[in-house]
């Protein structure tokens, strides 16, 4: 079966999800642009992974655009490997 997923670019992905109907939302841990440190919306991820396991909604957690370790200049590299491990450990809180 092909679920079907919505990308929250609001910062509410159970609100998106009953809006569309979707079974998979893919959403952002803050400005993905940006180098602050992630957050979750409405900054309580426990109750957010519930709410949506409680829907039977599959969540994604969208990378920073940011993110380019590979970049060739210190300018965009050093931010990227720094924000890197604090985006991969902050949904597995």
């Amino acid at each position: 079966m092909v679920r079907i997923g919505a990308h929250d670019r609001e910062g509410d992905p159970l609100t998106v999800v009953q809006a569309t109907g979707s079974d998979v939302v893919q959403f952002f841990l803050g400005d993905p642009q940006g180098w602050d440190a992630p957050t979750f919306p409405g900054g309580d991820a426990a109750g957010l992974r519930d709410a949506l396991a409680e829907a039977g909604v599959d969540a994604y957690i969208h990378a920073p655009y940011g993110i380019n370790v590979a970049s060739p200049t210190t300018g965009s590299g050093f931010p990227a490997a720094s924000s890197w491990p604090s985006s991969w450990r902050r949904p597995r809180r």
